[in-house]
């Protein structure tokens, strides 16, 4: 596995939209078009987990992920006890979301979290230490200092 910072590097950069994009000349006919999934899957990608996948920036993680065709190797829905059962259609497959627990991210290279400031405070650390990359929607480490945790 690699490091996360070679993660970061690798699959984090160069997804920002292109200056052109940024600049469009007419830029209500970019809203204007119907969106679609187009997420790559891909062996050499990394493992996504999304913690809270199931609330509204939960899902709106998932549709940036497809707007931006980010490549990944897997992904892993991830919410509550009593969302764990629930089947999402995704890119054409089936996923039922599990519920979080403290072995969510044996393997995963990145989790978004999106499931409050609690849940961020019980198992960022948790992901951090099992070598994950955490991307972190609340406050709950907005002012810590803290390595491969990146915060709102």
């Amino acid at each position: 596995m690699q490091s996360p910072a070679t993660l970061s590097r690798r699959f984090l950069t160069g997804t920002t939209p292109t200056p052109t994009l940024l600049h469009h000349p007419n830029p209500t006919s970019l809203r204007s078009r119907p969106t679609t999934v187009r997420m790559a899957l891909r062996e050499d990608g990394p493992s996504i987990a999304v913690v809270g996948v199931t609330g509204a920036v939960g899902q709106e993680f998932l549709s940036v992920l497809s707007d931006r065709s980010f490549p990944y190797r897997s992904i892993k829905m991830l919410a509550s006890k009593r969302s764990a059962g629930k089947k999402y259609t995704f890119e054409d497959n089936e996923y039922v979301v599990e519920e979080l627990t403290g072995e969510s991210f044996k393997g995963v290279d990145i989790a978004l979290f999106s499931a409050g400031g609690s849940i961020s405070k019980e198992f960022g650390s948790v992901a951090v230490e099992c070598g994950t990359v955490v991307v972190d929607n609340s406050s709950a480490f907005r002012m810590v200092d803290v390595v491969g945790y990146s915060g709102s």
